[in-house]
């Protein structure tokens, strides 16, 4: 699976706003992502840039691709040289410094519990026709 950094886009007509993601190379431009990892915010004076550096550098170090707008936007801001240094470096070492948090949580051990007992029910048999006439009559002569 190739892994992506590209820009997802947002925001209204005229007024894009996009999020600096990691994602599959086959998914949709603005589809499901990995992570977000920074923003990047064109229509503000001053061309607005904000990353996560840590995780940028991990995701280059295990092979993510940048795109070529990724790459020129990094550029002009003076961060692209210092960013692909730092994850030859963290590549080389093997171990990167930030990993991802696991996904699959730790098994937790099974609690009992207590299970009460089932209550006896006495269940009653059934009358026979004299023991059903006489409970009538016993109804009949209270009334």
């Amino acid at each position: 699976m190739a892994v992506h950094i590209r820009l997802k886009r947002g925001g209204q007509i005229r007024q894009p706003h996009y999020r600096i993601v990691v994602s599959d190379s086959r998914v949709a431009r603005d589809g499901k992502f990995i992570e977000v990892i920074g923003f990047y915010n064109p229509i503000a004076k001053v061309e607005e840039v904000e990353l996560n550096k840590d995780r940028f550098t991990y995701w280059l170090s295990v092979g993510a691709q940048p795109t070529d707008t990724i790459k020129s936007l990094l550029t002009k801001k003076g961060m692209w040289a210092g960013l692909c240094a730092s994850a030859q470096a963290m590549a080389k070492s093997g171990t990167p410094a930030v990993q991802a948090a696991p996904k699959v949580k730790a098994a937790v051990a099974p609690v009992e519990i207590p299970v009460p007992a089932e209550p006896e029910i006495e269940v009653e048999e059934p009358l026979t026709e004299e023991e059903q006439e006489e409970q009538e009559e016993q109804k009949d002569q209270e009334s």
